[in-house]
């Protein structure tokens, strides 16, 4: 029987392992490739179930907008089970709440909604009023109205609103300061010229109130 070259022998083993190697390296390629697929797929899937939940929240919160007190409530409140982050739905439980006098529960609904939008200046608009009005917190207030002011310099709702809290708290010149930056800025605007006249009142000063007033 005719022996095999060593190097023929050693040749063939080499290609061997050559070819070995090769499968187990596209067997591993597959694999990974079948892994990366199944977590796109997983993730898609995912994704698709949230945007559902999403939209399905944000058709319960317009419905809530069509309806008032306890039934409102329970549709914002459906709409958060399925999207926690909707600012629309924590805003409009908010007012559901503050309008039913239940103010603890609103405050906790709008700091919520200040939470999840940081930037949302109707959610401050909502979360500060409570707070200066009917828990008697100015201080806590105008953190939230001076936010407004940062977020937008240009809109009179937050300097109005600082301008309250810093006559609340006495600081009536500090507040006309305010005031009076709001009206150069526009002149226009009423309630600029009311809560004026109602901080010249308080200075005792009538003939500015009545001309402001007027």
């Amino acid at each position: 029987r005719a022996r095999r070259h060593p190097l023929v022998a050693t040749g063939a083993l080499a290609a061997c392992m050559v070819l070995a190697a090769a499968v187990s390296w596209a067997v591993q390629a597959a694999e990974s490739a079948a892994r990366e697929r199944s977590a796109r797929e997983s993730a898609e899937a995912e994704q698709s179930r949230r945007q559902s939940l999403r939209d399905e929240a944000r058709r319960l919160a317009g419905r809530a907008q069509l309806a008032r007190g306890e039934e409102a409530i329970a549709l914002y409140t459906q709409a958060l089970e399925r999207d926690e982050g909707s600012v629309d739905a924590r805003l409009g439980r908010a007012r559901e709440l503050r309008d039913l006098g239940r103010l603890e529960q609103a405050l906790a609904a709008g700091a919520g909604a200040v939470t999840g939008a940081a930037d949302s200046i109707t959610a401050l608009l909502l979360h500060g009023p409570l707070l200066r009005d009917h828990l008697a917190r100015p201080a806590d207030a105008l953190r939230d109205f001076e936010r407004i002011t940062e977020l937008d310099p240009a809109t009179d709702a937050g300097l109005l609103a600082v301008a309250l809290v810093r006559a609340q708290a006495g600081e009536l010149d500090a507040a006309l300061a305010l005031l009076g930056q709001a009206a150069q800025r526009n002149p226009r605007n009423p309630e600029t010229w009311i809560v004026r006249a109602r901080i010249s009142l308080q200075k005792k000063d009538l003939a500015r109130a009545l001309q402001e007033a007027g």
